[in-house]
């Protein structure tokens, strides 16, 4: 008799202990059961020995109601990693991905190419798609000033940064350089005039700090003097197809940097962004932000097979042209409405049944 095949989850998360059932995590379990599969919430930090089988919650519940267990000695299908960014970043989830890839598991949402090789990938493809800034990564402040002799305005953004912090917008002047940040280290928004020697001193000691791209800003719209861009989030079904969770529009502030909410940016409803698109520039091309990410997803997939999930900042411009930003491997849920995440929650139980299957 063959046994239940179980779905990892590894996340920081504990339904359990908190006093509002978190239901991202309840929906993905009663989705997995109506495909006769079982999550098990894994914590990255102490999972047991899984060379003897795994540890963590087991959902034993009904169909309609997950009710998850403390149990030992699992054998996994298939691990859907879900770590926050900032935790994966000091290296917590890098133990699990050893074990998966030791005991051949796979792993839903595996590493992906920083912000210098995605943006090379997508140079690649068809200006009838998507277009690409221009971006180079920075290894010396000369690179910096060299970009500067053909643009105006540029933006420095640290490899591996999250939430537009220390992002910067530089606009070069008469007089030397403007920078602006709305999320700088602890200082938050800041805004520098600086002297060409003064700029050279400034970014050699971002450089010093970590490695960082220069990248030639893109003519976004704008709406009430804000640019907008909108995250697109796709997902892979049971049957391995890309499909569209959601589209949500997002604005800086008057003058700001990013759009990021953590930064100061709001959200629009796709309603409220095709309106005010359409207002000034002609019919709001939605399906052109669908079809963009799932040819970006499609590409990155072709390279990395158990690759499922995604969030890309997207630009559109006066023309309608969607413009690539950046990849986000694990989009922030809490940027979703409540539809959109019930849906997440489907399609990534979908997706690890694919995995395991």
């Amino acid at each position: 008799m063959s046994r239940t095949k179980l779905l990892g989850v590894a996340t920081t998360v504990n339904p359990l202990m908190q006093r509002v059932r978190p239901s991202f995590f309840f929906e993905l379990a009663d989705h997995a059961k109506r495909m006769d599969h079982r999550v098990v919430l894994l914590d990255p930090r102490a999972y047991g020995d899984a060379k003897r089988g795994f540890t963590g919650l087991l959902d034993e519940g009904s169909k309609n109601d997950s009710h998850f267990v403390r149990k030992s000695g699992l054998q996994l299908d298939a691990i859907y990693e879900n770590v926050f960014v900032h935790l994966v970043m000091k290296g917590m989830a890098r133990p699990l991905r050893r074990d998966a890839e030791h005991l051949h598991i796979p792993l839903f949402n595996p590493l992906v190419p920083g912000k210098s090789v995605m943006n090379g990938w997508v140079q690649k493809l068809s200006d009838g798609v998507i277009r690409a800034p221009k971006t180079i990564a920075v290894h010396d402040v000369e690179q910096i000033t060299t970009f500067f002799e053909r643009n105006q305005t540029a933006y420095l953004k640290p490899i591996g940064g999250y939430g537009g912090r220390n992002v910067f917008r530089i606009l070069r002047t008469p007089r030397g350089f403007t920078m602006q940040c709305d999320r700088y280290l602890e200082q938050g928004k800041i805004r520098r005039e600086l002297t060409s020697s003064e700029f050279r001193a400034f970014t050699r000691q971002l450089l010093l700090r970590r490695p960082h791209l220069i990248q030639e800003e893109i003519p976004l719209v704008h709406v009430d003097q804000g640019r907008m861009d909108f995250r697109v989030v796709v997902q892979r079904d049971v049957n391995g197809a890309w499909r569209r969770i959601g589209i949500v529009p997002k604005v800086a502030n008057r003058g700001g940097v990013v759009t990021n909410l953590v930064a100061g940016g709001h959200r629009l409803s796709l309603g409220e962004a095709k309106i005010a698109y359409e207002k000034n520039f002609g019919v709001f091309p939605e399906d052109k932000l669908e079809q963009a990410a799932c040819t970006l997803s499609e590409m990155v997939a072709g390279k990395l097979p158990t690759f499922g999930i995604a969030g890309y900042d997207l630009g559109l411009d006066a023309d309608g042209r969607v413009w690539f930003i950046e990849m986000n491997p694990k989009p922030a849920r809490s940027l979703l409405t409540r539809e959109m995440r019930k849906v997440s929650a489907r399609y990534t139980a979908e997706f690890a049944v694919f995995l395991a299957r």
